[in-house]
């Protein structure tokens, strides 16, 4: 219940301060990525096939066509629209995905206080960041996110509070088909959202190991 506490402080945070900036326009790669969302209405109607841009990943511009559609059917400016999704779904990065990845990795307790620190410095360094459709944060959300959905073994963690006692570890044996599912599908996703997001995967999956490795 805390971890949402948290979670919720950093989007009302995230959509306060999406909605407080001026509108700064978009430029370069943002402006790229805006216009190849658009690219799917070229013959009139939706289309997927309408999609031909050959250097850029398919998934980002789906995505932003769909936010900018929603935004239509819901009366609101797309841009603006945006802003409140990317606030959204930077909240779930910095407030729930990235801290429960730290302590599965590390093995250690996030404590609500650690959690808010982490969250708070992220929206310090990142708000800006989300005013932009670019490939940066969706891109991470989906890395991190099937990361930890791989099988990673029980590793006890040690309670701050109450030194030397062992908790149970971050997740329970076995590794179910539809999980496996996920973490493919939220990897694959990663990399074609964020090609270079690739040269990731082996340091994860390596990152597991060692974890497994230790227990």
């Amino acid at each position: 219940m805390k971890r949402v506490a948290v979670f919720v402080f950093a989007g009302l945070v995230l959509l306060a301060l999406a909605h407080r900036v001026s509108d700064p326009g978009l430029y370069g790669d943002a402006a790229h990525y805006w216009s190849l969302a658009a690219s799917f209405s070229n013959s009139g109607h939706f289309s997927l096939a309408s999609y031909s841009e050959p250097l850029r990943g398919y998934a980002l511009p789906l995505l932003l066509a769909l936010v900018q559609r929603l935004a239509v059917a819901l009366a609101v400016t797309p841009l603006a629209f945006f802003r409140d999704v990317s606030a959204l779904l930077g909240a779930t990065l910095f407030a729930l995905v990235l801290p429960a990845l730290a302590g599965r990795a590390f093995g250690v307790e996030v404590t609500p206080g650690r959690r808010l620190m982490f969250a708070g410095l992220c929206v310090l360094y990142w708000a800006p960041h989300l005013l932009y459709p670019l490939s940066d944060l969706p891109a991470l959300l989906c890395l991190a996110a099937g990361v930890l959905r791989l099988p990673w073994s029980p590793l006890p963690l040690t309670d701050a509070s109450e030194p030397g006692t062992r908790l149970p570890g971050p997740m329970a044996p076995g590794w179910p088909w539809s999980t496996a599912l996920a973490a493919g599908a939220l990897l694959a996703l990663a990399a074609n959202i964020r090609p270079i997001d690739e040269a990731a995967l082996f340091a994860a999956w390596l990152l597991v190991c060692i974890h497994c490795g230790r227990t």
